[in-house]
C-alpha cells in the first residue's frame, strides 16, 4: 500500500487529469477544471487513455518466478490490442489518444500523444516534442 500512495505523490499527474475529467461535468463543482469530458467523440480533441503506467510500473515491473514478461509490459500490450480495434484509434492511428506516462519508464505505446516527465529515456520515435507534453 505504502508503494501505491508514494508513487502517487510521484506522478500525481495521473491522478489529476483523471479527476478534472471525471468531475468536470458534475454539477456544482467549485473549481475550474482543465480537461472536460465529452460524450460524443466527435467533440473531443484528444481521447484520454487511463492508464496509470507508474502504478503499473512500480508495482509489476519486476519479474517474478518464471515469467518471460512482466505483468507490466503484458498490461500495456492488451491495452494497446483493445485500443487498436477501436474505431477512434484507427480512424488517426492512435495520434489523438493520451496517454500519461509520467514514470520515466512505463510505457511504450508508439503514436499516441505522452504526458511525460522526460524525453531522455526514450528513442525519438516514441517520444518527442512534435507529439508530446513535458509535465511538471
Amino acid at each position: 500500500m505504502c508503494d501505491i500512495i508514494i508513487s502517487c505523490l510521484n506522478h500525481s499527474i495521473e491522478y489529476w487529469l483523471t479527476l478534472d475529467l471525471l468531475s468536470s461535468n458534475v454539477p456544482g463543482i467549485s473549481r475550474t477544471c482543465i480537461a472536460v469530458r465529452v460524450h460524443n467523440l466527435s467533440e473531443a480533441n484528444a481521447v484520454f487513455v487511463p492508464f496509470f503506467s507508474c502504478l503499473s510500473y512500480n508495482r509489476f515491473s519486476k519479474l517474478c518466478g518464471k515469467e518471460k514478461v512482466s505483468v507490466s509490459t503484458m498490461l500495456q500490450e492488451r491495452l494497446l490490442k483493445i485500443l487498436k480495434y477501436q474505431d477512434e484509434w484507427k480512424r488517426f492511428g492512435g495520434q489523438n489518444h493520451l496517454i500519461v506516462a509520467h514514470h520515466p519508464n512505463s510505457v511504450l505505446m508508439g503514436s499516441a500523444i505522452f504526458v511525460l516527465s522526460d524525453f531522455g529515456r526514450y528513442p525519438a520515435e516514441i517520444a518527442n516534442l512534435e507529439k508530446d507534453i513535458i509535465a511538471p
